[in-house]
């Protein structure tokens, strides 16, 4: 088994730690190990309907493992944050700027709210602010790629589970690592928009991006989020293609 395998990971309700995670506000949940100094710090973005809680409490034992902070939302208005629901609505809509390739988002209140988070949390010494990544599942991963790569100062690292769209606000060359992993059974987000598209844009911009396929649907694996928490804790640095499956020759050919 590969070393990575081994960050660990826990089923909801499991036995917690010392420490405790916070509530600094509605919807946002902030938990530290009990540890000196400024740690790097995750933000976990979960998909519709989810509980930023309930993704905290699973991480909880690789954070404590790991020495990193967690800062887990939960959308605040309506069932995804507000870029990506933007997106949707203007797309049934038929609106041109939702028909483009990769549209611009329309960032909302969300996207505010977790920049003063991150500020606050890095003025209290909580966080190092250079040492910031983005964890985010289908919905959640979407809007985790859009953030990231809008505001490459913040986040050092973006990983997507299974996302679903790719709203873009990013020049070429720069920018944060990418993480991108997908089920190539997946019936809600189509996998070679992730596996081919979304790779392949994101070279373009100049971002390094590693992707894993796996067999299955709309769901986080082990190896996954493995991988993705992995990705943060190197800093994106971590070779892991030798490590996990990416696509395969014939996801992206030509139907």
């Amino acid at each position: 088994m590969a070393a990575w395998l081994l960050v660990p990971l826990a089923p909801i309700g499991a036995e917690p730690g010392q420490a405790k995670p916070v509530q600094l506000e509605r919807g946002a949940h902030f938990y530290s190990p009990a540890k000196e100094g400024a740690l790097p710090l995750l933000v976990l973005l979960p998909g519709t309907g989810g509980k930023g809680e309930d993704f905290l409490e699973a991480l909880r034992p690789a954070a404590d493992a790991q020495d990193f902070a967690i800062l887990a939302l939960s959308p605040r208005y309506g069932g995804n944050f507000q870029a990506i629901d933007r997106f949707f609505n203007d797309y049934e809509a038929g609106r041109p700027a939702a028909r483009g390739d990769w549209p611009k988002p329309r960032f909302g209140n969300d996207r505010d709210r977790i920049i003063a988070l991150l500020d606050r949390l890095a003025g209290e010494g909580k966080i190092d602010p250079a040492k910031v990544g983005l964890l985010g599942f289908s919905h959640g991963g979407s809007y985790a790629l859009s953030l990231g790569l809008a505001h490459p100062d913040r986040f050092r690292t973006v990983a997507a589970l299974s996302p679903g769209v790719f709203v873009v606000d990013a020049g070429e060359g720069g920018g944060p690592a990418v993480f991108l992993a997908h089920g190539r059974s997946d019936e809600r987000q189509p996998y070679r928009r992730t596996a081919c598209a979304m790779t392949a844009r994101l070279a373009v911009l100049g971002r390094p991006v590693v992707f894993h396929g796996f067999d299955g649907g709309h769901e986080m694996t082990p190896t996954g989020l493995g991988g993705a928490l992995m990705h943060f804790i190197s800093g994106g640095e971590r070779p892991l293609e030798d490590e996990i499956e990416g696509a395969r020759e014939s996801d992206c050919a030509a139907n």
